[in-house]
């Protein structure tokens, strides 16, 4: 009748929905009175009737129960001694009725416990290993809900009566029983219940009996991983209490002041658990962890040895060895690289967060040596914290990169990583590392990967990569390592603050470049003229006059640039376009600042403005842009102490207009224009930039040194084809064409050209293309400097007509987000690092 829930709501004397049962019901007295019989059947099925009501609801309907004093029945029962069907049944009632917090309130688990331990001892004696389970299952649920404020065992003997069931549960030959056992010392040694004092010859000779269980379980069930995992992990939650109250022994000072026995002391408790970590836990850790993926167990043994270095600290560092001797660092790695990779279930931070921990501590004591290459999980792993990055990212490294290994197969890692950009670093600076060619050539192929795309590194990144160049060069370590730690510096830049130890790191790469040959060593040399131009593109503007002081200082450097530019058939273009980027940053810097000059730079620019008039085919696409950047310098600075231009032509004597337009002259002007128009029909952005950029320049020179003539090329028809070209290429409104006619608009010679009317159709052709696409559709760049173009032209006198139109437009346009600022900074070409900012046209330009 008990198994239906109606059923039992009416004997409770309960009606259906009913909350609260209504004290002393009739049911718990009849069976009261049951159990108060001799005969062991009615005291079993008064038993297994309370069983069969709490197991419908135990919380709804064991208050009346216990209310009834029915658990002070039960243990009677269970001290007088019982069969095993009847013990088995008043376990499995006292267990139920533990679930209530009212069973520990009215002191049942005080006055219970000591009878339970009595006949937990005698079952354990006989062979039932069901009523084993049991018993120790109700030891375990009384220890883990019982207050911490009501202690179970007050005095040493009722705590040494407890440890014997458990050290005889541990022992047994069932594996059930063990397990049962095991779970109730882990509870059984929690500081809130060990008696006054705390009895640490007890406390060892539990975690004795644990420990040889375990050893035994894993040298018989070896190859039943899953039983040797159960068992391991209930081991090890023992181990772990154990180390806990050790710890709080430690920490408590009223714990402290009786701890100590004769048989036993703190300190060599603590030694006993490091034994047991060495002795028995690692074999049996490693060998779970070797068979199948237990991140629970590696998860709590790595707790057990993180307590091990605050308990024993003097022995850590020849445990450390073995540890890292046994192979259990490496396999440690290898789990939680696999675990954190995603490939299982992640633990969570904390999990990792001690593991962290102890593999830092342990090789700090002892780092190993990785003679093995360690695979990319675990590397990621690694690196993924500092605190092991620090200490073995480069050894670590080191392995892998001293076996043949694809270079490629570590991009990512540095990409991902930047400790282990470092590391490699470290590695490839490193003049005895056997794998220094494998890290300069795995840095070679991450500067490549790097190649057109953006790269801007975290300031604290650039500041270590600064540090690690500067020792470097303090000890004229000149290996293949250096070439590519400058290249390194180049791309990883910071535009934070300049400080001192940047221009201590500028003075030695100027001092490299003054003992470098621009012949035999282009390879450093290129380094050398990538690292200076990034330098300075990225020094504060307070900075800058004593950054292009220093360097104009050094007159090997001076002569170096011109060296290079002169022999332009045998440096590299490579070579020749950092010695152009350079030059041309030392040029508008010196300008700026009128720094003193100890040695100008001869330069032939009619050469490099007759190759990018008629030589461009045979010219790489960098070089014609790092060309048309340094002409525009030239003509933005008009005379230059730094540059001394040299050209045979102009060596007879000049015609007025040649005078007028020196160093170019009139040819050479109409070179350039002719040059610079070609390359704006280009399709390529950088390109179009860089050729109106130097464009703006020129128009700017000629207006300054000849109006008549800057007048007349821009009433050139090429300039109206040009404009054409643009406005109807591809069907959309590019960038080019905007920047083009705003650059005519923005100067004088607009009005003397006939004004706006003049370009009347081009104007028209731009705002039918916005009519026709709408004002929404346009990118950034084309809205900024349509909106610029617009406004000039508004400005100018123009018909009423056009003029209302572009206001539409205008109007339209005001409605659309500012445009956002892009976020690259730098572009890694070849080995040539470049500054967009050099090429770009700004709106202070426009």
């Amino acid at each position: 009748m008990c198994q239906y829930p109606d059923v039992v709501c009416v004997l409770m004397n309960l009606k259906a929905g009913a909350e609260d049962p209504v004290l002393y019901e009739p049911l718990p007295l009849i069976l009261k009175k049951l159990l108060l019989s001799a005969q062991d059947s009615l005291q079993v099925v008064s038993v297994r009737c309370v069983c069969a009501v709490l197991i419908h609801d135990p919380l709804r309907f064991s208050s009346s129960f216990i209310q009834a004093d029915l658990p002070e029945f039960l243990l009677e029962v269970m001290s007088g001694g019982c069969g095993d069907v009847l013990l088995w049944s008043v376990f499995s009632c006292l267990l139920l009725l533990s679930e209530d917090p009212l069973f520990f309130s009215q002191c049942h688990a005080v006055y219970g416990v000591e009878p339970l331990v009595r006949s937990l001892k005698e079952t354990l004696e006989k062979s039932n290993t069901e009523v084993q389970k049991k018993g120790l299952e109700l030891l375990m649920a009384i220890l883990d809900r019982q207050p911490a404020a009501v202690r179970l065992f007050p005095t040493a003997s009722e705590f040494s009566a407890v440890c014997d069931v458990i050290v005889e549960g541990v022992a047994s030959s069932c594996l059930q029983v063990s397990m049962c056992a095991l779970r109730a010392t882990a509870v059984l040694l929690r500081p809130s219940h060990q008696s006054s004092p705390v009895q640490l010859t007890d406390v060892r000779r539990i975690v004795e009996v644990v420990m040889t269980k375990t050893t035994e379980h894993h040298h018989t069930h070896s190859r039943e991983s899953c039983s040797a995992s159960g068992l391991l992990l209930q081991t090890l939650s023992c181990l772990d209490a154990a180390c806990r109250l050790v710890e709080a022994c430690v920490c408590d000072s009223a714990l402290m002041d009786g701890v100590c026995s004769a048989q036993e002391t703190l300190e060599s408790v603590c030694v006993f658990l490091l034994h047991c970590c060495d002795a028995a836990c690692i074999p049996a850790v490693t060998g779970v962890c070797e068979c199948i993926s237990s991140p629970q167990v590696l998860q709590l043994f790595l707790s057990v040895l993180l307590r091990q270095f605050s308990l024993s600290p003097d022995h850590m560092t020849s445990f450390s060895k073995k540890l890292a001797a046994s192979g259990f660092i490496r396999l440690t790695l290898q789990s939680k690289a696999q675990l954190c990779s995603g490939n299982r279930n992640t633990p969570g931070p904390m999990s990792c967060q001690v593991c962290v921990s102890v593999l830092s501590k342990a090789l700090s004591s002892c780092p190993p040596l990785f003679s093995r290459a360690l695979p990319l999980s675990v590397l990621n792993f690694l690196f993924l914290y500092p605190e092991l990055s620090e200490r073995v990212g480069a050894p670590a490294l080191t392995g892998r990169l001293s076996e043949e290994t694809e270079e490629r197969e570590l991009q990512e890692l540095l990409h991902t990583h930047p400790a282990a950009l470092l590391a490699t670093l470290a590695v490839a600076c490193d003049a005895d590392s056997a794998a220094r060619l494998s890290a300069v050539g795995v840095l070679r192929c991450f500067l490549r990967s790097v190649d057109g795309v953006g790269f801007s590194g975290a300031s604290g990144l650039c500041d270590q990569i600064r540090a690690a160049l500067l020792g470097v060069l303090q000890r004229h370590t000149h290996t293949d390592g250096l070439s590519v730690l400058l290249d390194v510096s180049s791309v990883v830049h910071s535009s934070g603050q300049t400080e001192h130890t940047d221009f201590r790191l500028l003075y030695h790469v100027s001092n490299l470049a003054g003992k470098l040959d621009s012949s035999g060593e282009s390879e450093l040399l290129l380094s050398v003229f990538n690292f200076l131009y990034c330098f300075l593109s990225v020094c504060p503007v307070h900075s800058t006059d004593r950054a292009v002081s220093l360097l104009l200082g050094n007159v090997r450097l001076l002569e170096l640039l011109e060296e290079v530019l002169s022999s332009s058939s045998s440096s590299s273009s490579s070579l020749r376009c950092s010695s152009l980027l350079l030059l041309s940053c030392l040029t508008l810097l010196q300008h700026k600042h009128s720094a003193q000059v100890h040695r100008s730079v001869s330069v032939d620019l009619h050469h490099i403005i007759r190759r990018l008039a008629f030589s461009k085919r045979n010219m790489d696409t960098l070089l014609i842009k790092c060309s048309v950047r340094f002409v525009q310098v030239c003509l933005d600075v008009d005379v230059s102490a730094l540059l001394c231009v040299c050209d045979a032509a102009l060596r007879r004597p000049l015609t007025s207009l040649d005078g007028a337009l020196h160093p170019i002259g009139h040819s050479g002007a109409t070179s350039l224009m002719t040059a610079l128009r070609a390359l704006m029909l280009v399709a390529q952005d950088l390109m179009v930039s860089a050729a109106l950029n130097c464009l703006r320049s020129l128009m700017g020179f000629l207006h300054r040194r000849s109006p008549e003539t800057a007048q007349h090329m821009v009433c050139q028809p090429w300039t109206r084809f040009l404009l054409f070209s643009l406005l109807s290429c591809d069907q959309t409104l590019r960038p080019a064409a905007l920047q083009l006619l705003t650059q005519i608009f923005n100067t004088d010679l607009v009005c003397s050209s006939g004004g706006v009317s003049h370009w009347r159709s081009e104007v028209e052709c731009v705002c039918d293309e916005i009519e026709k696409q709408g004002a929404m559709n346009l990118t950034d760049d084309r809205t900024h400097t349509l909106r610029l173009m617009l406004t000039q032209c508004c400005a100018l006198s123009s018909p009423d007509d056009l003029r209302m139109r572009m206001e539409a437009v205008l109007k339209s346009l005001r409605h659309l987000p500012p445009s956002e600022s892009s976020s690259r900074h730098v572009l890694r070409v070849g080995r040539v690092s470049v500054f967009l900012s050099d090429f770009t046209v700004s709106s202070q330009d426009l």
